[in-house]
């Protein structure tokens, strides 16, 4: 189980990373996304499925990050998750 901590973040906001998760293929990268636009509230990761951004992962702490579907993203808090399967399985259900 991978660890969703500051070194997975800001080594896959360098380089994309491929995850095989409940047989798709799932992709995570870089984003800027920001909640309407508002500074201080955004994603740091976006999760893709099929070519389509499905949820985000935002900050939190070091060790902690959170994670929401892209439908929900800046209308709720994004549930808080420890590791990358645990956030998967947050957005991808």
């Amino acid at each position: 189980m991978t660890s969703l901590s500051s070194t997975f973040i800001a080594g896959t906001q360098h380089s994309p990373v491929s995850i095989q998760f409940a047989d798709r293929d799932i992709l995570m990268r870089n984003t800027n996304a920001r909640t309407g636009g508002a500074l201080g509230y955004g994603a740091e990761l976006q999760v893709v499925d099929g070519g389509e951004v499905v949820g985000y992962i935002t900050p939190y702490s070091d060790d902690e990050y959170g994670s929401i579907k892209a439908s929900m993203f800046g209308q709720i808090l994004p549930r808080l998750c420890r590791s990358v399967d645990e956030a998967l399985h947050e957005i991808l259900g």
